[in-house]
Parts: structure tokens; sequence; C-alpha cells
């Protein structure tokens, strides 16, 4: 099966991704308030990363079944694609009523790009290994860019209460 190496490195980073932000969620717990925004980041990042890592095995484990190779990245690139339109609308539904950031709404629209990819690869249009490659990096980008923005609102969080803290320290 072609590609491997890159799905396995895929899986590893993605459970990495994932555990460490357990790790991240757990300090959080007791020092931050969980806003709706930071909730919906948290999910976005932790529904990216398991897909990357469980979507990484889907390809070795359709070809135990089915013998041409085209056709095992067909399948795999549909499902993918389901399951990035899944996340992209759960993304959406979380956000309803929330001020949406630039990076957001850029990331909206890639994802939208990434699915309509991914379909047509699917149906044979496009060719399937390598947009399954993109589709699965996608998710991983989403995760990493999701513990960023997770963790840069912890330190903006700190700050604004130590701002506070200053302040009613000299009244």
């Amino acid at each position: 099966m072609e590609h491997q190496e890159f799905l396995r490195t895929v899986a590893e980073v993605a459970i990495t991704l994932t555990g460490f932000t357990g790790i991240v969620a757990a300090f959080k717990m007791g020092n931050i308030t969980w806003t709706k925004r930071t909730l919906t980041q948290f999910g976005v990042l932790v529904r990216s990363t398991v897909s990357a890592c469980l979507m990484s095995f889907v390809p070795y484990l359709l070809s135990l079944f089915i013998e041409s190779e085209n056709v095992v990245w067909q399948i795999a690139t549909g499902v993918l694609g389901s399951i990035i339109t899944i996340n992209l609308f759960w993304f959406k539904g979380q956000f309803a009523g929330l001020q949406v950031a630039s990076i957001h709404k850029a990331l909206y629209v890639g994802g939208l790009l990434v699915i309509a990819a991914l379909l047509l690869s699917a149906i044979g249009v496009l060719q399937a290994n390598k947009i399954f490659l993109i589709g699965i990096f996608w998710q991983l980008f989403i995760g990493v860019n999701n513990f960023v923005l997770l963790v840069r609102s912890d330190i903006q969080q700190l700050q604004s209460d130590e701002e506070i803290a200053g302040a009613e320290e000299s009244n």
C-alpha cells in the first residue's frame, strides 16, 4: 500500500497532539474559565485530530478486503470527505451566535474546498490517493491551529486576570 509511512506519521502526530491536549485541559480545568468559544475550539481540536488518526488506518484496512488500490483510495476519500463534512457542520453549529474570527472564516472555506476535492476523488474525477493525503493533513492542520488558539486564549485570559489583580491591588 502506497503512502503507509506518511499515514503512520499522521497517526502518531495526531495521537501525540490529542494526548498533549488532554494534559493542557487538565491544567486548565482549575485555573481558567471555559467559555463557549474555548470549549468549541477544544472540541474541534479533539474531533479533527482523532479523525486524522483513525482515518490514517482506513486505506490499509480497506486494502485487506479490496484488491484494487484505486478503489481503496476512492472509498477512503469518500469516508474522509463525509467525516470532514460532519466536523465542519458541527463547528458551524457550535459557533452559531458567536463572533467568528477571520481565521475561522478562511478555514471554513478551506474545509469546503477540501470536502469538494475529496468527494470528486471518491467518484474518480481527481487522483484519490493524493487528495486523501491532503484531506488527512487538513484534519491535522485544523487540530494544530485550534491547539494554538486554545493555548493563546489561556495566555490572554491569564494576562487579563493579572491586569485586573494589579488594578485591584493599586486601589
